[in-house]
């Protein structure tokens, strides 16, 4: 019933610079309706603190154009909790979850995530624009 107003927004190959606006889709009856799209990120980390503040940094910084919804699984061992808890101040919108019951816990969150979700871990660095705004878009057709 939709379909995204610009042709070049399914692109992959090469990163789109970003828009000065959000990017619009038609619906059939030809109204214009704005498009943010919505992601649950839910990032995996072990006694890693700057690590996980280097992928929340980057991410929030490349995924423009989409609403974050993100919660940080976390393994503290104590020589690391004072780490972890910087990286919570410096990010207060993404919610930490201290690892008790993986299998128990990861369900629960995916039970409230929105209808498309993102795994990370900390292991990972964004580099440059993140389309995730086009892929939840490709992913609800």
């Amino acid at each position: 019933p939709f379909c995204l107003a610009s042709s070049s927004a399914l692109s992959f190959s090469s990163p789109s610079p970003p828009l000065p606006f959000p990017p619009l889709l038609f619906h059939r009856k030809h109204r214009l309706l704005p498009a943010m799209a919505s992601v649950s990120v839910v990032v995996f980390s072990k006694s890693r603190p700057f690590q996980l503040s280097e992928y929340l940094r980057t991410l929030v910084k490349h995924a423009a154009g989409v609403e974050l919804d993100i919660t940080v699984l976390v393994k503290v061992e104590e020589e690391y909790r004072e780490g972890y808890e910087q990286v919570q101040r410096a990010h207060p919108r993404a919610k930490f979850v201290e690892e008790e019951s993986f299998e128990q816990q990861l369900r629960g969150i995916l039970h409230g995530a929105r209808s498309s979700v993102m795994f990370g871990v900390d292991d990972v660095l964004f580099c440059s624009s993140l389309p995730l705004a086009h892929a939840v878009r490709a992913l609800d057709v």
